[in-house]
């Protein structure tokens, strides 16, 4: 009796669905023997590291493309609706966490919670993306992008896995960090995202713009400390995002210390010490251009995002290391 390997049944399968399907592109596993039942329809809303939580009960696995109908799609690293996959025990995802902020100042407990989040969730990198114009603070006068961007870079001088990423900063205007996510993810696929918010962030983020595409293009991750007049303590609000909308949302066991830039800004303004906040590199860059007081601003160089030259057609996005 002739025996056909797993590899060309799956072929087979691809083949005869496609048909079936009339042109619909199916994305077809290598390797690893797969049951029928991992077959899944794409479905509106649906992405990828998502959808390979619910096959494969594992966030870390991606289901690896052999082939698609290259007559309906021209690029195998998007889906949409209506697409079949199938899952098999696919490689592992390079795991980025991003940690968004007006950073004015970056201080220490950002830095901490960046090197938490790196230890407690086995990141690969860490990204500190300070905001362009955060649709919070259109009415507070912030340091300039490249100040901000210097003194992100001094202060992770000491971590090679963490980088600036410039990305808000460099498009300007308004900063959506769902819209963010989506461009990252189209353009890093084997890439799972963590976007690593405040305790006091979890309260309202599903209030933000865009939050729908927020949470199908990135993990959310919690670093908590207690948040006063809330009815809700930090882990029952976690608990009610993930029951309402379906989403695994995680926090962080580091609790950190209570440390606002706001206070910062006032220590430097009276001109008080701030050495248990900031390293010495950043304080010498504040107090050389004058910042939170007077002066003009110049750059350093350090751990930066690289960015490939942008595309007459696509818009350049960071790379990711």
């Amino acid at each position: 009796m002739m025996r056909v390997s797993t590899k060309k049944l799956l072929v087979v399968l691809a083949l005869l669905t496609s048909i079936i399907f009339s042109g619909i592109p199916v994305y077809a596993a290598e390797a690893a023997p797969v049951k029928s039942d991992t077959i899944y329809t794409v479905r509106r809303g649906d992405n990828l590291s998502r959808l390979a939580k619910i096959k494969l009960g594992d966030r870390d696995r991606w289901p690896e493309i052999y082939e698609w109908n290259k007559d309906s799609i021209k690029d195998p690293n998007l889906i949409y609706p209506g697409m079949k996959l199938v899952f098999h025990e696919a490689i592992p995802l390079k795991k980025i966490g991003v940690l968004g902020g007006t950073f004015d100042p970056i201080h220490n407990q950002h830095v901490a919670v960046a090197e938490a989040a790196h230890e407690e969730l086995g990141l690969d990198e860490v990204w500190l993306m300070p905001n362009g114009i955060p649709p919070h603070k259109q009415d507070r006068k912030i340091a300039s992008g490249e100040d901000r961007i210097e003194m992100i870079k001094l202060a992770i001088e000491d971590y090679p896995y963490m980088q600036v990423c410039t990305w808000q900063v460099d498009q300007g205007g308004l900063s959506y960090v769902g819209q963010d996510f989506e461009k990252f993810n189209k353009m890093y696929p084997n890439t799972d995202f963590y976007f690593i918010i405040g305790a006091d962030n979890a309260y309202t983020i599903d209030k933000w713009d865009y939050f729908d595409l927020l949470v199908q293009n990135c993990n959310i991750v919690v670093s908590g400390r207690k948040v006063e007049g809330q009815e809700k303590t930090l882990s029952e609000q976690i608990a009610y995002l993930n029951d309402t909308y379906d989403l695994d949302v995680v926090g962080l066991e580091f609790q950190g210390k209570d440390v606002s830039s706001t206070m910062i800004r006032e220590k430097l303004k009276n001109g008080e010490d701030v050495s248990e906040y900031l390293n010495d590199s950043e304080v010498n860059y504040i107090r050389e251009h004058g910042l939170y007081e007077t002066g003009t601003s110049t750059a350093v160089s350090g751990n930066v995002v690289a960015f490939p030259v942008e595309d007459e057609e696509e818009e350049a996005l960071p790379a990711a290391g």
